[in-house]
């Protein structure tokens, strides 16, 4: 009995088995990587809808609201070419599609109303910064791109830090705490003269300065020194702080 051909059949088949166990093999690495693709595209969506629902507009800004909701445009249709048949990205999409159109004039006004507010939209925009420096460092970021956006997030933290000062003077004010809403004004006034681009700029100096012109002229606790230099002291000493606190986390996060 020749063994010859045997031997070929044996090989030729092992050589065929071989080959169709790479191909399964090259064919589930695929379909991983494509799940894992798909996966990464999801989260980003995600973090970038996170960005600009939990940001009110008058803090986000018109920059990076687009910048956000075109790269949620991007990853949906990513999303669409691996795997058409995606209908929660193909709605994705017609939705950012209809947010991209809608001028942004048309945004609804925000005014904080708390201080937790404030605090929980300052922790939204530490949370931008992450996502943006973690963008960069995975390489879908350019620097100068990722240095534009976290300035941005910078100014708009630096206007959060505002308008929660303003809205503590007011509640001061509200309660005959004189000295008190005029520190905080006056530090709010400080702070809107070196914000590049806080809105109506001049116009609120103007209405700040009337303002502590009045309560100068007007509040009884400024007729007694003695309280006046007892009083600010301790409060001037609490805001350093919170001011110092506060710049130190904007040099950590950017």
């Amino acid at each position: 009995m020749a063994w010859g051909p045997i031997v070929a059949v044996v090989i030729a088949c092992s050589l065929i088995l071989a080959g169709l166990w790479a191909i399964s093999r090259n064919i589930e690495a695929a379909r991983e990587r494509k799940r894992q693709r798909l996966h990464a595209l999801q989260r980003r969506i995600s973090s970038f809808l996170d960005l600009v629902e939990s940001i009110p507009f008058t803090y986000l800004g018109s920059g990076l609201r687009q910048f956000a909701l075109e790269q949620v445009q991007q990853s949906a249709q990513e999303i669409l070419r691996l795997d058409p048949t995606d209908q929660r990205a193909s709605k994705m999409l017609a939705d950012v599609a209809g947010q991209l159109a809608t001028p942004t004039s048309e945004a609804p006004p925000f005014r904080l109303s708390t201080q937790v507010e404030a605090s929980n939209i300052r922790r939204s925009l530490i949370e931008a910064a992450r996502f943006l420096q973690l963008q960069h460092q995975q390489g879908l970021l350019a620097a100068q791109e990722t240095r534009q956006l976290l300035n941005a997030v910078k100014a708009s933290a630096t206007r959060v830090q505002i308008d929660a000062m303003l809205l503590k003077a007011v509640e001061a004010r509200q309660q005959d705490k004189a000295p008190t809403a005029l520190l905080l004004y006056q530090r709010a006034l400080d702070e809107i003269r070196k914000h590049p681009t806080y809105p109506k700029k001049e116009e609120t100096i103007a209405r700040l300065l009337s303002t502590l012109e009045e309560l100068g002229k007007t509040s009884s606790a400024f007729d007694k020194p003695a309280a006046v230099a007892q009083g600010p002291s301790a409060l001037t000493r609490a805001l350093e702080a919170d001011m110092a606190e506060e710049e130190q986390w904007k040099k950590k996060r950017f």
